[in-house]
């Protein structure tokens, strides 16, 4: 649960219940031992509670507020980003500042490196926004539904934690705790963009990614090539491919463009598999070299990329995933449904199961729901 990874950033003790039955019995071997031994000094013990009953009663009281706010937080998920996380503005304070104690990374791989954190301990819903510097800080802001959440990290990116609290305490709709509902569906243009698979298929999925986004790296290699052969090629699904560049990917606005240029030459497809296989090398002069690749008229290509021929077709996608409310990339739309983040095959299964059927679904942290 997403919840529950807050408190492992800062090494508490809800995160133990995660270990593996191995780690329970040398738990409890442990705690055995221990046992016997304040067994063997309970006297002293509680002599020392009683010299201090002070002492006694604020562990009570900490015991108890961390109780209660788990409580709280668990009845009603979105004041999880209220929190303000005091131990990690105190390590702040101690080291100068918020550069913290190791070389800066940049900004870039500070964001992916908390989204992968996040997502490998089950944020599955949660999708990269952009990354800024704030008071020596790095601030990034996750997508997650349908609300933006400000995490500071300190720029050797080893310290993380919510110092902006989110306003509200409601789940959007469609999103909310309790019994699901139907989730909204969108219009989107698809005029001039690619299509994979037969153009009249009852379901359509339209792809906002970025080629430098490893989400969406991960996307291209994890799941859609199962979605491609159970679905596109039994003619049952198209996807439509729409370029969403972050501001924080140098590379993604050109290697959209590359994209497009290749689809110029009937290529396009071609071409966005070459970007998605080589995500780590993107600049002009690779793009040049893979039109070479896949057999493109090399003057044709290079006219194309270098007049930015095609610029105003991928910043008309930007556009186009910002007026439904796209943030973040990977962000997947079944028949108009958003399926937000690097889901796995199973969730973008039942979905389109679920519209092949005729079914009302909705989806929660990449779990589809059938109503």
């Amino acid at each position: 649960m997403f919840l529950n990874r807050f408190y492992l950033l800062l090494g508490m003790e809800e995160h133990e219940e995660k270990k593996t039955g191995e780690d329970h019995s040398e738990k409890e071997s442990h705690h055995e031992a221990e046992k016997s031994t304040h067994h063997d000094h309970k006297p002293a013990h509680h002599e020392d509670k009683k010299a201090d009953p002070v002492q006694q009663r604020a562990h009570h009281n900490v015991n108890n507020a961390k109780g209660e706010l788990t409580k709280r937080m668990r009845e009603n998920p979105w004041m999880l980003v209220s929190v303000v996380l005091g131990v990690f503005v105190l390590i702040l304070m101690f080291n100068g500042g918020g550069s913290g104690s190791g070389k800066a990374i940049s900004a870039d791989t500070a964001g992916e490196k908390l989204l992968s954190y996040y997502q490998a301990n089950g944020a599955d819903g949660l999708s990269l926004d952009s990354v800024e510097e704030d008071n020596g800080l790095y601030k990034v802001n996750f997508a997650y539904q349908g609300s933006i959440i400000p995490i500071h990290m300190t720029k050797d990116g080893n310290l993380a934690g919510s110092l902006t609290p989110l306003s509200g305490g409601a789940a959007p709709s469609g999103d909310s705790v309790g019994t699901p509902t139907a989730a909204s569906v969108v219009e989107i243009d698809l005029e001039d963009d690619a299509v994979k698979g037969d153009a009249n298929a009852p379901v359509t999925i339209v792809e906002f990614s970025d080629y430098e986004c490893p989400f969406c790296g991960r996307h291209f290699r994890d799941t859609l090539p199962s979605i491609i052969s159970n679905y596109v090629d039994t003619g049952k699904v198209k996807i439509v491919f729409k370029d969403f560049p972050l501001n924080f990917h140098p590379n993604a606005q050109k290697a959209g463009e590359a994209a497009e240029c290749a689809g110029e030459q009937g290529k396009y497809w071609e071409m966005h598999d070459k970007l998605f296989e080589n995500q780590q090398a993107l600049g002009v002069d690779d793009l040049k070299q893979y039109a070479k690749d896949i057999g493109l008229n090399s003057g044709n290509f290079d006219s194309c990329l270098d007049s930015g021929d095609q610029a105003d077709e991928v910043r008309d996608d930007l556009s186009a995933g910002q007026s439904v409310g796209v943030s973040g990339t990977p962000a997947n739309f079944v028949n108009g449904i958003l399926v937000s983040g690097a889901c796995p095959y199973s969730a973008f299964e039942d979905a389109i199961e679920a519209e092949l059927e005729g079914n009302d679904w909705a989806i929660s942290n990449c779990r589809v729901t059938v109503l």
